[in-house]
């Protein structure tokens, strides 16, 4: 935390930030976003919960999923969608840290040139 408030400061007021620092704080803030993506995940499982239902398979797959020929799904719960607007919006968040540097000072031309071939790539 100390580190992220650190970067957080020397950023407003207008000092260097190293590109060694800008990685750790991304690495920070993926440290510190990851717990709420494990929030749902059962914790501590010693035994199988098995689940059954009165509806049958092919009834589930009549409703939600019209096209059971398509090679798309091919097993009984690949049908359900995932929420994945999180995911792609953190994902792009991270990635996006990298391009701050983009500007930055760096002591060779080829190091600059490389880091913002890096940093396009993981965009």
């Amino acid at each position: 935390m100390w580190f992220l408030i650190n970067c957080i400061g020397r950023r407003a007021e207008n000092l260097f930030i190293t590109t060694l620092e800008l990685t750790t704080l991304s690495f920070i803030i993926v440290f510190l976003i990851t717990p709420f993506c494990w929030y749902h995940k059962p914790k501590d499982v010693t035994r199988a919960i098995v689940l059954t239902t009165n509806t049958p398979i092919t009834a589930i797959h009549a409703r939600y999923h019209p096209f059971p020929g398509s090679k798309w799904y091919q097993t009984p719960l690949d049908f359900l969608s995932r929420n994945e607007w999180f995911r792609s919006r953190f994902l792009a968040g991270i990635t996006c840290m990298f391009m701050f540097a983009w500007n930055f000072q760096f002591p060779t031309s080829p190091e600059r040139l490389l880091w913002r071939i890096a940093a396009a790539y993981l965009v």
